[in-house]
């Protein structure tokens, strides 16, 4: 009861706070600027969840291809921020971490960063939100954020809050949707998944020199939030009892906020399982060990095709067509329906992957 009551209250105070804007500002659209007149761009992404975080990838490089002399600042989430920053300097001048629990507690240290994102004078400013609903929250920290140029998803009235509000279909993969963000100022974009791969490299270059072995197959039982993306038992046996088959080693892991989600499983299978509690950055060199990885749908997920590995995404609830990874070569993904065919498809597809692991390391 209490938590409705608190629920309201916030939904009517976001209410008149968006009236009040509503009032105030103009909702006469601004021309869209010329691509040799940007020369400053922000973008920034309040939310904590990882794996979308990692998704904005393809359109961080394409702003890279676009402007190869400009600055491109990127305000995120710290966890993400972190692994950016050790992956992906060449492309991004600034990487600012978005650190929600240090602002609660030190506001003015927010207040000091909104001051300087708005001495900036950004000719484009791109608000990352996801496509499907609408952040008040995220639209006004752009309006803060004072740029020439505040780019967001049509989403409802986002447009009276945006001076470019863009239209998406929601069926559209995640990373896609983020780059139709930029292509109204560079319509030739060309959008690539990745992003993430010479910092596999360089960690397995540094791994070799320390005799690490580089091993074939990662299994993430993690499941999520709410728990339901987790692999059901049934289904990991059976994944499992193919790639023995072949004789291929497999490590299982999963996160140590799903530790509990291990219940499910047989004694044996727990045995087995690493619980892994380092922090992005370990946890991408960590993933850099392997040839391919399979799991539902979670950010690891994400991680894992954006440096370069074969994945095997099995989708419980979530949109596949959004969040899933399917090139029929490298990539595969299905949504379990616990039937023959949902079995026939998962056989199958990880026997493709495996084929190709295996004639990877014969040419080796």
């Amino acid at each position: 009861m209490q938590k409705k009551t608190v629920k309201k209250i916030e939904q009517s105070g976001k209410k008149i706070i968006e009236k009040i804007f509503l009032i105030f500002e103009s909702n006469k659209k601004k021309t869209i600027p010329n691509l040799d007149n940007i020369n400053k761009v922000l973008v920034f992404r309040l939310d904590e969840r990882i794996g979308n975080g990692i998704l904005l990838l393809p359109l961080l490089n394409s702003l890279r291809c676009s402007l190869a002399h400009s600055r491109i600042d990127l305000l995120i989430h710290k966890p993400v921020a972190e692994l950016f920053m050790a992956a992906k300097k060449d492309v991004l001048s600034n990487i600012l971490p978005y650190d929600q629990p240090l602002f609660f507690k030190r506001p003015w240290r927010l207040v000091k960063m909104v001051r300087n994102l708005r001495q900036a004078q950004y000719d484009v400013i791109i608000t990352s939100h996801n496509y499907d609903n609408f952040s008040l929250s995220q639209a006004l920290f752009g309006r803060l954020c004072n740029g020439k140029c505040l780019v967001g998803f049509e989403w409802k009235n986002s447009n009276r809050f945006y001076d470019i509000a863009v239209k998406v279909t929601e069926e559209k993969h995640y990373a896609a949707a983020m780059m139709d963000l930029w292509k109204i100022f560079d319509p030739d974009s060309k959008f690539k998944l990745g992003g993430l791969m010479a910092f596999r490299n360089e960690v397995k270059n540094e791994q070799k020199g320390n005799d690490v072995k580089n091993e074939d197959v990662l299994l993430w039982l993690g499941a999520g939030q709410g728990g339901d993306k987790n692999i059901p038992p049934k289904v990991l046996d059976f994944i499992l009892n193919i790639i023995d088959e072949r004789r291929i080693s497999v490590k299982i892991a999963t996160s140590v906020s799903d530790a509990d989600q291990l219940a499910l499983y047989s004694p044996k299978i727990v045995s087995k399982t690493l619980i892994w509690d380092k922090n992005l950055v370990e946890t991408a060199k960590f993933f850099s060990r392997y040839q391919m990885f399979i799991s539902g749908d979670t950010g690891p997920m994400h991680l894992a095709a954006a440096l370069g590995l074969s994945t095997l995404g099995i989708f419980l609830r979530t949109n596949l067509n959004r969040y899933g990874y399917r090139d029929e070569k490298s990539h595969f993904s299905l949504i379990w329906e616990n039937d023959d065919a949902s079995y026939e498809s998962l056989k199958c597809y990880l026997i493709k992957l495996l084929d190709k692991l295996q004639s990877s390391k014969l040419k080796k």
